[in-house]
């Protein structure tokens, strides 16, 4: 049974521990992330992952994983988007420094 088969979010893991932070407890849980795919931004939801609840740390079955690099390179999203968002875009500012002025183009 794998990961994605069998998914409780809440539910302890079968591994015992982070190897990240060396101790956490790992969960099993639906993330989201967000990729880019050439010039455009694509957001994933519920993927099933094990997310450390120290540092979370983010751990993927070999099939999962497999999944979002196929879907990064536009071969694995078969099915059309579940939806469209708008995003804000932000220029980096260091602390202290001036604001450039710029907004969301």
């Amino acid at each position: 049974m794998t990961l994605s088969d069998a998914m409780t979010e809440g539910e302890p893991a079968q591994v015992a521990e982070c190897i990240s932070c060396a101790g956490g407890t790992l969960e099993r849980d639906r993330i989201s992330t967000a990729l880019w795919r050439g010039a455009d931004l694509v957001v994933i939801e519920g993927i099933p992952a094990l997310v450390c609840q120290s540092c979370g740390e983010r751990y993927f079955e070999d099939e999962v994983a497999m999944a979002l690099d196929m879907m990064r390179d536009g071969s694995g999203a078969k099915e059309p988007p579940a939806r469209i968002m708008s995003v804000p875009v932000f220029e980096f500012a260091p602390p202290g420094s001036p604001q450039t002025g710029k907004g969301p183009s």
